[in-house]
């Protein structure tokens, strides 16, 4: 019956520390707005990780 509760018990601190691990990861990924002017054009750009949605100029298949 002890070990029983010592599994159970281990089996829920991996889940615990497998949910802080993956919190602690997406709150590091770097988000923002960037701006940037080359040879006077500027383009605004949303930055979540790794993935870059542009919001100036707007992308050719959502300008009416």
């Amino acid at each position: 019956m002890g070990t029983v509760l010592l599994w159970i018990l281990g089996i829920l601190l991996g889940i615990v520390l497998l949910a802080l691990v993956i919190v602690l990861v997406l709150l590091n990924i770097r988000a923002g707005i960037e701006a940037v002017g080359v040879t006077g054009e500027v383009s605004v750009e949303a930055r979540y990780g790794p993935v870059r949605i542009p919001l100036y100029p707007r992308p050719r298949h959502l300008k009416k």
